[in-house]
């Protein structure tokens, strides 16, 4: 028995244990076929086999090894088991391996072996081999009609012909393959899956990573069945670019730094300037520190994330989709979606910025800076409004910068604040507050007066209302009062007005004890020969007192001048006054002190007419006794 025919044999063994320890984890050992030695100084079974070097293995009807350029000493270690598997080396790489009928694994000198070789091999110039050729990596590719280039892995069997993300496949014919797995140190697993990601991972039955451009899809990694990073009918170089995808059925189409973890998920242009890094680095640490770089001075490209299940983000930029069914879209790529937060159950934002959604069902369009937690609400033109509580019904907001908290609480003017459950803020800026010194609206246009920003509301006004508790004294004209304030200013308002009462009442006393004291002044009755009178009085009131002088002169007896003042508990009072009579009068005199000068003198004629008629008596008496005597 000859050495070529053991080896043949032994390498028939070492195949049938690698297929078995490949394909299902078990060995199955069969008699040797009867196949035909193929060519070369290695191991080569099969029809048209060729194995160049000691070292190779080439087993299968036309299997091949192939060698060009280079440095002129191949390298060795390359293995093709099926038929039709082999193995090109471009510049004498050497350890590829073809295992799978058509499988190939091809290992050219090109830009990206250039840009990743990290020094290994030497390579200056993509085209030319470096002195190191052994040193470059080439690939493995194990299937049916896999295919491989420098670095990459291929576990995949391929028969499929038809539309799989944006690309149509036949795999039946030449390059039907390879012409969409053409990236360097992609790893790709799975039925019928594509891999054109340099650095890309594909693990999943029917999955693709499309775009032929060398810059596009870097790094991109799907797991799971079905799902797509669709680059291939895109313009912008960077897309596909650090995208993700974990679940089943999710797709991405022109966007970057994209991630989804889910099923049903869909991302659409939402793309941002993330370049793959030119030129490759010195190392896969240098290579990593860029990618960071890149991605952190990028600020994630597109970075959008979909997590869960059916949501839909198109022209988006730094958002996140969480939970069922939202979504978030821009108009077109001048009109992005940007920074926004959708999170939980049928959520709709369009057209909008820093927004942030916490709920379900909830829509927001054309609004900026705005955050909702709860249900059912809508938003629309709301830049800067915060909604906290659900709707019992859609319950829109349409005015910016409002506050609403609680449930069915709304807010209807523009930097109203609803705060409470079923409250409304319905007063606009401008509303002047109640004088209660005019008993109306107050005519200061001042801010302490006049609102300069829409009413809080704890109610409806009319149907629901509120105590606001728990309130500190106000300091500031426009602080709030509490109770404990106005109970002081009550207390304080009792008491000035006790005082001020007692204080009137002091005074009305001690003026009703003056009144008293001018009350008892009196003249004495007209003298022509003591034209002035005095007079002097006392009066008390409540406990009170006063004195009052007073004076009164008269020049005859139809007119009199008067004037009089009183002095007690410093309430002085005075007075002056004039009286006379008017008419043409009887000229009788009514001065007492005539009549009594009158009555003197009549006194005096009765006196005198007594004592005449006296004397009279007297004579006639005289006479009468005469007279008797005569008789």
């Amino acid at each position: 028995m000859n050495d070529r025919y053991v080896r043949t044999r032994l390498a028939v063994v070492a195949a049938t244990v690698l297929l078995g320890t490949t394909c299902g984890g078990f060995t199955a050992l069969a008699a040797p076929a009867a196949n035909p030695a193929g060519t070369g100084d290695g191991v080569a079974i099969g029809t048209g086999s060729w194995a160049p070097k000691a070292e190779n293995v080439a087993i299968g009807a036309g299997t091949r090894i192939e060698y060009y350029g280079g440095v002129g000493q191949p390298s060795t270690g390359d293995i093709v088991i099926g038929g039709d598997a082999h193995t090109n080396n471009y510049a004498d790489q050497g350890g590829g391996i073809a295992i799978g009928h058509k499988a190939f694994a091809e290992s050219p000198v090109g830009s990206e072996e250039l840009a990743y070789d990290f020094g290994q091999s030497g390579m200056t110039v993509y085209g030319t081999a470096g002195p190191h050729p052994e040193n470059m990596v080439t690939g493995i590719a194990i299937g049916k009609d896999a295919y491989t280039r420098s670095g990459s892995v291929m576990v995949s069997t391929h028969n499929y012909n038809g539309q799989i993300g944006d690309i149509t496949v036949n795999t039946r014919i030449a390059g039907g393959v390879s012409s969409n797995n053409k990236k360097t140190n992609a790893t790709t697993v799975g039925t019928n899956s594509f891999n054109n990601a340099s650095f890309g991972v594909v693990n999943g039955a029917y999955s693709a990573i499309t775009g032929k451009d060398y810059s596009k899809n870097f790094g991109a990694t799907i797991t799971g069945a079905l799902n797509s990073i669709e680059s291939e009918t895109v313009a912008n170089n960077d897309a596909g670019v650090a995208n993700s995808i974990v679940g089943l059925a999710n797709r991405t189409h022109n966007t970057n730094g994209s991630l989804i973890f889910g099923a049903g998920n869909e991302i659409t242009n939402s793309i941002g300037s993330l370049s793959a890094p030119a030129g490759g680095a010195p190392s896969p640490k240098d290579l990593a520190d860029t990618l960071r770089t890149a991605v952190q001075n990028a600020d994630g490209g597109g970075s959008t994330l979909a997590m869960g299940m059916g949501n839909k983000a198109d022209y988006t930029l730094g958002s996140q989709l969480s939970g069922v069914n939202n979504t978030l879209k821009g108009t077109s790529a001048a009109s992005v979606s940007k920074y926004n937060l959708l999170n939980g159950y049928k959520n709709t934002g369009t057209d909008v910025n820093h927004v942030s959604v916490v709920g379900s069902e909830n829509t927001i369009s054309n609004t900026d800076n705005a955050i909702v937690m709860g249900d059912k609400r809508t938003l629309t033109n709301a830049n800067g409004s915060i909604i906290l509580g659900s709707g019992n019904s859609a319950l829109t907001t349409s005015v910016g910068n409002a506050v609403s908290v609680g449930y069915n609480a709304n807010v209807l003017q523009a930097g109203g604040v609803a705060i409470g459950a079923n409250s409304v803020a319905s007063v606009a800026a401008g509303a002047v507050g109640y004088d209660p010194h005019t008993g109306g609206v107050s005519s200061n246009s001042s801010s302490t007066w006049k609102a300069t920003d829409a009413a809080v509301s704890v109610g409806n006004g009319t149907t629901v209302t509120r105590q606001i508790t728990g309130v500190a004294a106000g300091t500031n004209d426009t602080d709030a009062v509490n109770v404990a304030q106005l109970k002081r200013v009550i207390a304080g308002t009792t008491i000035v007005d006790n005082t001020l009462v007692n204080r009137l009442g002091n005074r009305v006393n001690r003026v009703g004890a003056g009144a008293a004291a001018l009350a008892a002044l009196h003249p004495l009755a007209f003298d022509p020969d003591y034209k002035w009178d005095f007079a002097a009085g006392y009066g008390n009131y409540a406990g009170a007192n006063a004195m009052a002088v007073g004076a009164y002169y008269r020049p005859n007896e139809d007119i009199m001048f008067s004037m009089g003042g009183s002095f007690g508990g410093g309430e002085n009072m005075m007075n002056a006054g004039v009286s006379f009579k008017l008419g043409q009068g009887t000229h009788v005199k009514r001065s007492a002190s005539e009549l009594s000068k009158e009555v003197e003198e009549l006194k005096a004629i009765v006196k005198a007419q007594s004592e005449e008629i006296q004397a009279l008596r007297a004579n006639q008496e005289a006479l009468a006794q005469a007279v008797s005597t005569q008789k």
